[in-house]
């Protein structure tokens, strides 16, 4: 009976192991506006059929030029920063530097590092008032003779995802969905071959992010005292049950 209960009280107390991201990544080498993208959009379709419907940043209403010093709301609750960047919200361009996704769109977001000998990196960030468990988007423009492009978040502990890119550019789709999580923050930048300097241009668009989910809540410590008691009943009850069956076999 003892050993019983204090199986049952550990058990209580044990918390589910924490999950690795999902991660979706799929590459259209060298694909430009025109050209079809079969592997980004079924990595898309993928990254949507998992995590469900979501708002989608296009920045087809987002100004055109740099964004200013103190960011720039792309959507409600969602603000989009620079740093080292001489990017912004461009329109036109092309499978090295980048270009719109969105089908009857031409805007988008890009990366553009002027400073190349200014240690650190170059990047966008995205912040959310409300804390988000999924992020994905196109990335056009990746390349890989200078340097590659990160995906930076913190779900917990921090997480830097490498985006192969192409001598050529190209498309790529990349997302990522982690439940139970709670991210405030997503980073999109460059890393040369160094970890320090690149002067990669990249481009994104179409960003779709979820809400982090609900989480059952945590039960308090009286809580969890009156569950281990009412397990104590429960298997006595059982006991008595169990002896009862037998004396009257």
């Amino acid at each position: 009976m003892r050993r019983l209960l204090a199986l049952f009280v550990l058990a209580l107390f044990a918390a589910p192991a924490a999950a690795d991201p999902i991660l979706f990544y799929g590459a259209d080498p060298g694909a430009g506006p025109s050209a079809p993208r079969p592997v980004s959009d079924a990595t898309a379709a993928a990254f949507d059929a998992a995590v469900g419907p979501t708002p989608v940043i296009t920045f087809e209403t987002a100004p055109l030029g740099q964004v200013p010093p103190g960011g720039l709301i792309v959507a409600p609750g969602v603000t989009l920063t620079a740093f080292k960047n001489d990017g912004g919200i461009r329109a036109g361009g092309g499978a090295g530097l980048g270009y719109n996704t969105t089908p009857g769109g031409s805007r988008y977001a890009q990366v553009n590092n002027e400073n190349v000998d200014v240690p650190g990196p170059t990047g966008l960030r995205f912040t959310f008032d409300a804390p988000i468990d999924s992020f994905g988007a196109y990335f056009t423009g990746v390349g890989s003779s200078q340097g590659f492009v990160q995906v930076v978040f913190d779900d917990g502990a921090a997480q830097v995802v490498p985006l192969p890119g192409a001598p050529n550019g190209g498309v790529l789709f990349f997302g990522f969905t982690d439940p139970g999580r709670s991210i405030s923050q997503v980073t999109v930048q460059t890393a040369g071959a160094n970890g320090v300097l690149a002067d990669d241009v990249f481009s994104i668009d179409d960003v779709r992010f979820r809400a982090a989910l609900a989480q059952s809540p945590v039960p308090e410590p009286a809580t969890l005292a009156t569950l281990g008691l009412m397990g104590a009943a429960s298997l006595g009850y059982v006991r008595r049950r169990v002896r009862g069956t037998a004396a009257g076999a």
